[in-house]
């Protein structure tokens, strides 16, 4: 954790996609400094889709576990500052979602 997908719209991956390439290690390792979580729990993705003209072209869903250390307002923060970082490498404005998800509730199979 964090798990972190950004979904950007065809057109604008195509004239962004070295940028937000470039970016990715600088994102993980704010995202994972941050939050306090070791590099390699951490897996990033970005996949193009097609979708509808009213809404974002890039949005970034992002999966947290809940710790005492992760208070929600820093969760927040850090959205903040993804969406700013995001914004700006797509010249287009980002929407950020963030699921803080319990540890008692997850698993993950490696």
């Amino acid at each position: 954790m964090p798990l972190l997908s950004i979904s950007i719209d065809e057109t604008v991956l195509s004239l962004r996609r070295d940028q937000l390439v470039a970016a990715l290690p600088a994102i993980r390792d704010m995202l994972c400094t941050r939050l306090d979580v070791p590099q390699e729990l951490s897996h990033l993705t970005i996949v193009s889709v097609i979708g509808a003209d009213t809404q974002h072209k890039v949005n970034a869903d992002m999966r947290v576990l809940k710790k005492d250390s992760r208070p929600r307002d820093l969760i927040d923060a850090v959205a903040g500052d993804l969406q700013q970082q995001l914004s700006r490498i797509c010249d287009t404005p980002a929407a950020v979602r963030v699921a803080i998800m319990r540890p008692d509730e997850y698993l993950a199979r490696r």
